[in-house]
């Protein structure tokens, strides 16, 4: 039986859309202020210069983010969250190049995968991860699919991802386990005219 995996030992699921978050600053009307900050303006230690700022005694700008501006700024893949108006198109569009650019390591790896007549690609993935909190849900991994099966074609390993080529896709298996890691198992399955699918035994590499 041929079959492949792909497997991403202590994998990462947050991808960085920046490197250096922008410093954001106090703006009257616009941030709430702490009780720190309006005891130093009720004493007139802080006060507002003319373009509606929060400045100290020495005239520097107060941040409204000293916490994060200048640090690196992630984001954890979530199928929900990847369409739900949290993040914007063009950072999709940067998830998606970055993630690709991940897995093409594991992907070029692989032989190219010809496919016999009547046969189909079928992909899975096993989710190995400790189950912390357990308030994650398999069905917001399925961007690693995706993503995965992109990056197949892209790399030449499979002609196509359409139905011409893929019948079974998706699937998510979650595997308690101290380690992490993503294990992509792809096979190939023949389809018989009664329409029983069987796990093909003469599938061919090159």
């Amino acid at each position: 039986m041929k079959e492949w995996a792909v497997e991403i030992s202590d994998y990462t699921d947050k991808v960085p859309l920046s490197f250096k978050r922008r410093a954001k600053y106090i703006k009257k009307g616009k941030n709430s202020l702490s009780k720190r900050n309006q005891t130093k303006i009720d004493t007139g230690l802080y006060t507002w210069n003319p373009d509606n700022v929060l400045v100290d005694e020495k005239g520097e700008r107060l941040l409204a983010n000293p916490r994060s501006a200048g640090t690196p700024k992630y984001w954890t893949i979530n199928g929900q969250r990847l369409y739900d108006g949290t993040l914007h198109y063009t950072a999709r569009s940067k998830v998606a190049r970055w993630v690709h650019e991940y897995l093409s390591t594991y992907v070029k790896k692989l032989p190219k995968i010809t496919i016999p007549k009547d046969h189909y690609v079928h992909v899975c993935l096993n989710l190995h991860r400790p189950i912390g909190e357990a308030n994650w849900d398999l069905d917001n991994l399925w961007p690693w699919t995706k993503w995965f099966m992109d990056t197949l074609v892209e790399y030449k390993k499979i002609p196509d991802d359409s139905v011409n080529y893929v019948r079974s896709v998706g699937q998510v298996n979650y595997v308690e386990s101290d380690e992490r890691k993503l294990i992509f198992n792809i096979k190939l399955t023949k389809y018989e005219s009664n329409g029983v699918n069987t796990t093909a035994e003469n599938a061919v590499e090159s």
